[in-house]
């Protein structure tokens, strides 16, 4: 979560032109703990078919650090995560690259974005991966939220089982299945929960609030660990 993190008083303006930074983690000239990874979040959903690994890098004093970057839909962010924890108390700059980053509507942003802080502390809870998230993790959750309308016979298509989901076609868009192993936004089922995705088919789900951002992070999280039952 970005939480205070926020950049500007206002929400997005669909009607800018430019693609816009809301919110990082670090911010700039601060102290961010050494073993957690760095955030950067716009003000819409980014392209699937942008090059994450070419979105940001890392230095300190101009020596790179292995990172890996990934996508949020959820927060429309980029997770940054370096290979190993940073050394405490050193200067580093995150740069996130303006000529790779784009919206899913085609908006760029006007010019890099460039961080400095410096590594402190390490988190309490030690850093490292998180937990490979299974079916089993979200489906309590899932069936709490989805399960008035999806369930045993007569709910609708489709029942809330790791087999009914994943790699099944979808009824609503011809060609797309629910749920793509390691692609979430090659998965209907995860479009259709982030409710005001670009493209997306028919009322969001569920129909009457948004799932639980925290729900929402831990089934696009399955998604991508390969949507293990």
């Amino acid at each position: 979560m970005f939480g205070a993190a926020l950049l500007g008083a206002c929400g997005p303006d669909s009607t800018t032109d430019s693609l816009t930074v809301v919110a990082t983690v670090p911010t700039e000239g601060s102290r961010h703990a050494a073993d957690a990874p760095l955030r950067v979040r716009f003000d819409g959903y980014l392209s699937e078919s942008m090059r994450l690994g070419a979105a940001a890098s890392l230095a300190s004093a101009e020596v790179g650090v292995a990172i890996s970057v990934l996508y949020d839909p959820v927060e429309q962010g980029l997770v940054i995560v370096p290979a190993r924890p940073l050394r405490v108390g050193l200067g580093y700059t995150l740069t996130v690259d303006a000529s790779v980053v784009e919206g899913v509507d085609e908006r760029r942003l006007d010019a890099d974005l460039i961080v400095d802080f410096v590594a402190g502390n390490p988190t309490s809870a030690g850093g490292g991966p998180r937990p490979v998230v299974r079916f089993a993790d979200i489906e309590a959750d899932l069936r709490a939220a989805c399960g008035d309308c999806h369930g045993a016979p007569p709910g609708a298509y489709p029942p809330l089982t790791a087999a009914a989901l994943v790699e099944a076609p979808s009824k609503r868009r011809p060609g797309a299945v629910l749920v793509q192993p390691g692609a979430p936004l090659d998965s209907e089922l995860v479009r259709r929960v982030l409710s005001d995705y670009p493209g997306t088919l028919g009322a969001p789900m569920p129909p009457d609030a948004p799932l639980d951002v925290a729900l929402q992070k831990r089934l696009v999280d399955w998604v991508r660990d390969g949507a293990l039952p």
